[in-house]
């Protein structure tokens, strides 16, 4: 094999290569792997002390859940998928 002919085989095996991966850089694993469970409880005052409600979404599995009481008096915990 001459010069010539190594680099046009050797540039052959890179595009095809290039080829092999690009799907992977284009297309990335479904968005539901990098989600978060968002949980926040509902107190009944400024106090924090009597939890009265609370609503949970899911971004994972793609679910939002409330039960109890909304009020005004909140905290949120956010934490990634298991």
């Amino acid at each position: 094999m001459n010069k010539g002919t190594t680099l046009r085989s050797l540039a052959l095996v890179c595009l095809l290569a290039l080829f092999a991966v690009s799907p992977a850089l284009l297309f990335p694993p479904a968005a539901a792997a990098y989600g978060v469970i968002e949980t926040e409880d509902f107190y009944s005052d400024a106090s924090l002390t009597t939890h009265v409600g609370r609503c949970v979404e899911n971004s994972c599995r793609g679910t939002y859940v409330c039960s109890g009481t909304i009020t005004d008096y909140s905290t949120v915990t956010v934490r990634g998928c298991v």
